[in-house]
């Protein structure tokens, strides 16, 4: 365990935004949570944040608080049968490294969620998804430290209370109670290739090649790098909204309205593209600066907020609502944020 006073975040959130907290804990062994020095640290009633990979939030100003960084480490078998392997991964482990990891010794399953950012711990708490798959139909089990009740805990898949990017971690009353140090994944040892994703089709159909696990990991990480910008060289932190999920009924007004307007059957409503609303009134590609910063909306997805140059958070911050609000003027639909403002 290392504990650091006013600690710079400046590589700690893949946006680049420069801020600071109070404290800051890094913990990289279970016994860490048994210390008594972490244990005042936590009774001192702080504000506390948990800190994954840093590349779902963004910084308005200094947190007047503590940061509490899980680094656990490590990737071994639990248990395997002719059909599926359960995996014990380490919350500071890099998810783009151990999908890289699961392929080359033929782990099915998590191909299409290939080159997201973020560390493992993070995949339960945002229920991370792409390319038609759901990292929830692949975990088994998570463990985690209650900081309320001060105490060991395990969930259950079902227990995680899975959704649209969202997750019993991510309820109110549950924000910044759970330290997640292990997620057990369930994978699979013979491949099911999943394609239905539009985007994964028709790079199938223009590209004919066997449909593997491992090309469609390079067909994702292909697509990826051709629309999203890579956080170590301009700040960003991926989608930036959610896409919003209307019911049938407002969907087929919409439509009379705009009948190009991009959509996807989810369960019995209706899935609409953030990316496309944005676009859709002119933001994509937009930039804002000045003589020493400039940020805006990348070019090539309007979804991704870019840091270009020494922006601050709430310039960011600002932008973000000024496009929630012409969405919600012009479609009545209301963007709800996939990125973490602190």
């Amino acid at each position: 365990m290392k504990i650091e006073i006013e600690k710079s975040l400046l590589n700690y959130n893949t946006f680049g935004i420069k801020a600071k907290c109070n404290k800051f804990i890094t913990l990289d062994n279970k016994r860490d949570f048994e210390n008594q020095e972490f244990q005042q640290c936590i009774s001192l009633n702080e504000k506390i944040f948990i800190l994954g990979g840093g590349s779902n939030i963004l910084l308005t100003k200094d947190f007047n608080g503590t940061f509490l960084f899980p680094f656990f480490k490590g990737i071994s078998i639990v248990e395997e049968n002719a059909e599926n392997i359960i995996i014990k991964v380490g919350a500071g482990e890099n998810w783009h490294e151990f999908v890289t990891y699961s392929l080359k010794e033929n782990w099915f399953g998590l191909e299409n969620l290939a080159l997201i950012p973020g560390h493992i711990g993070a995949t339960p708490v945002q229920n991370i998804g792409a390319y038609g798959i759901e990292v929830k139909d692949f975990i088994y089990q998570v463990k985690a430290f209650d900081l309320k009740e001060k105490k060991f805990i395990e969930f259950s898949n079902t227990q995680c209370n899975f959704g649209y990017r969202n997750s019993i971690f991510k309820d109110k009353e549950n924000q910044n109670r759970y330290i997640i140090y292990e997620v057990y994944y369930k994978l699979l040892k013979k491949a099911h290739p999943n394609t239905n994703y539009l985007g994964l089709k028709s790079y199938f159909e223009k590209d004919p090649k066997p449909i593997t696990p491992h090309n469609i990991y390079q067909a994702v990480v292909e697509i990826r790098r051709k629309k999203l910008p890579n956080p170590d060289e301009v700040g960003n932190a991926g989608s930036f909204f959610k896409n919003p999920i209307i019911s049938k009924e407002v969907f087929r007004n919409l439509k009379k309205e705009y009948p190009n307007i991009a959509h996807y059957p989810f369960e019995n409503e209706v899935k609409i593209p953030a990316g496309w609303l944005i676009e859709n009134q002119g933001w994509k590609g937009r930039i804002f600066e000045e003589k020493n910063y400039s940020y805006g909306i990348h070019p090539n997805q309007a979804l991704v907020i870019v840091n270009y140059k020494n922006t601050t958070g709430d310039k960011i911050d600002f932008l973000a609502n000024r496009i929630s609000s012409n969405i919600k003027n012009t479609f009545n639909i209301k963007l709800e944020r996939e990125v973490l403002t602190l």
